[in-house]
């Protein structure tokens, strides 16, 4: 990465980061206390400010780093990038990864995996070739991006309290200390994290389920496998399931495998200050679904009954609850705290320098502890003197919410309201019972991505996840509206009558993932022609063609899209059609 220039020590700023509705696209800045922008909303995406007073943002579908002052520190590049670490963060692309300092400087490369700093020590993997096996092994870096210990291990855990395990080979592991000095051997199916000198271990895979205990440094079983699940220890605790018919209970249990809360619940957390989130289901037909909790103590005492929902970790005695009615923070009895403030609605708070910040229903506010609010999001959007986009909320139960707009401004009532209707059905505003438990959650939003004379194109996503599913599944709509006649364009609308639109612009695309290479996610042989109502979308002098996940590549590469400049169609545009001239 580029250096851009050098870092100054931490000086506690307070910047928060805060969405706004614009013609493009929803843009993030940072406010102040006092709720001013003094980094203005032009980044698709930002997040707080970490220890460092560096923040990561995106833009343009690229990352980046930058300051209070809204410089980049690290400019725009293609990747993700995590939180910073003992001072150094790491970079993902479809090549490997990178670790850097501070200052964007590239430490070390690998085609493989760097984890987060831990002690002083990273994680790596590398491919061996050597062996043409192709497979990943793990070494351990420094903070300085040096190997200290190279890539020939199977496995390797983080470093906990200068102790890290290693997979040697099948039934071998070992016990290693930051210089790759090994401190003990051991013979086990399985070994992972160790973890106030105990660690997670498996002698044997029975009828392919590993059942997990833990034992000691020297190897000596002083908690039996007798577990589906298990977690490191924290405070003296971790947190073990049990499964009976592909359902999962967890229970809490003490060093010496001792139960401290028996395995009957639907979820547990620790969430800090000796106490524990303990989950039951909502809706006991689907028992991996939505939970609502009660309060434990780390010794298993009960401090509240299960009436809580979204349960944040506790930081200076208060966590953040919400009833399924209101959102406010509780004190480590788990009672309501009155004098701190609280929302109608369902969501959670924090409490950071002073400062609170609550997402309550998928919309972000910030107010004092006494309850003035510094600034809220407002996503009414106004298009021109006469046509304003306005956000509604459809929230029948708790895990089904929707953000959807409604146009007004159109002259003719009727159009109006026969527009307004669609995008209604389109944003899936379905009458759903107050009372009814889903299986599912769902949750919409939308963007007004372009404008220009009588049209305009508005993003509608969605997000429908079914419980216990391995991962949801997100829905795209792009509506291209004449705001004087009311017509939701199609495709076809853009081209000549017979031109075989359907041909040309497959050619296109077919080049373009050619171009894209073999890194791509989308590879050739995925993709023969695009539908005759292909979903798209237009912007600045562009057709954009966009695919569903699974459509033509994988679910990671989310909704593929290519980009076709106008001139390069132009000889079949219908330059007299009621869409061209709606923004031409």
């Amino acid at each position: 990465m580029d250096k851009i220039r050098n870092m100054s020590k931490p000086d506690n700023i307070n910047l928060y980061p805060a969405p706004v509705k614009k013609i493009g696209g929803t843009k993030w800045g940072y406010i102040d206390k006092n709720g001013n922008f003094k980094i203005g909303p032009v980044f698709d995406y930002a997040e707080n400010f970490q220890y460092n007073n560096l923040a990561i943002v995106s833009i343009n579908q690229k990352s980046a780093v930058i300051d209070k002052n809204g410089n980049y520190i690290i400019a725009p590049f293609d990747g993700s990038i995590n939180g910073f670490s003992e001072d150094r963060a790491i970079i993902r692309n479809n090549t490997g990864s990178k670790m850097i300092d501070e200052t964007g400087k590239v430490l070390f490369s690998t085609d493989g995996y760097i984890s987060r700093l831990y002690e002083g020590r990273a994680v790596f993997s590398s491919k061996n070739y050597i062996h043409d096996d192709y497979t990943d092994y793990y070494g351990y870096l420094d903070k300085d991006g040096n190997i200290v210990i190279s890539a020939r291990y199977k496995y390797g855990s983080n470093f906990r309290n200068g102790k890290a395990i290693v997979k040697i080979d099948e039934y071998n592991y070992a016990l290693i200390d930051p210089r790759g000095k090994i401190i003990n051997i051991y013979n086990f199916y399985y070994m992972t994290d160790i973890s106030e000198g105990l660690i997670i271990f498996s002698p044997y895979l029975e009828d392919g389920y590993y059942k997990f205990g833990f034992v000691d440094e020297d190897g000596t079983v002083i908690i039996p496998p007798r577990f589906d699940g298990a977690s490191v220890f924290h405070q003296g605790r971790s947190i073990v399931s049990i499964s009976d018919d592909y359902t999962y209970y967890y229970g809490l249990i003490d060093k010496k495998g001792k139960w401290i809360i028996e395995p009957t619940y639907s979820d547990i957390r620790i969430i800090g200050e000796n106490r524990a989130a303990v989950g039951i289901p909502v809706n006991n037909k689907v028992p991996e679904g939505e939970a609502k909790y009660a309060i434990f103590d780390l010794n298993g005492n009960k401090l509240t009954d299960f009436d809580y929902f979204d349960i944040t970790d506790y930081k200076n005695g208060y966590a953040s609850v919400n009833d399924g009615k209101k959102t406010f923070f509780i004190d480590i009895n788990g009672k309501m705290v009155d004098t701190l403030p609280i929302f109608e609605g369902i969501g959670a708070m924090f409490m950071e320098n002073g400062v609170i910040y609550s997402i309550i229903e998928k919309r972000r506010k910030y107010l004092l502890p006494t309850g003035k609010i510094i600034w809220e999001e407002k996503n009414d959007l106004k298009l021109n003197d006469q046509y304003i986009i306005q956000e509604e909320k459809y929230m029948p139960v708790k895990n089904y919410i929707v953000y959807y707009p409604q146009i007004s401004g159109i002259k003719d009532s009727g159009i109006q309201k026969t527009v307004n209707a669609k995008l209604r059905q389109i944003a899936i505003v379905e009458e759903i019972e107050k009372d009814i438990q889903l299986e599912f959650t769902y949750e919409s939003n939308y963007d007004v991505i372009y404008f220009h004379k009588k049209l305009v194109v508005i993003d509608i996503l969605g997000y429908e996840y079914y419980y216990g599913a391995a991962h949801g599944m997100p829905v795209r709509n792009c509506v291209h509206i004449d705001l004087e006649n009311g017509r939701f364009y199609k495709l076809e609308d853009l081209f000549v009558k017979n031109s075989n639109y359907v041909k040309i612009i497959s050619d296109i695309i077919k080049k373009q993932i050619i171009e894209q290479g073999e890194g791509s996610l989308v590879q050739p042989e995925n993709f023969d022609k695009i539908s005759p109502d292909q979903t798209f979308f237009i912007k600045e002098n562009t057709l954009n063609i966009y695919f569903s996940p699974y459509e033509i590549a994988p679910y990671a590469a989310g909704f593929p899209t290519f980009k076709i400049s106008f001139d390069e169609i132009s000889n079949i545009i219908d330059t007299s059609s009621e869409f061209w001239n709606s923004f031409n």
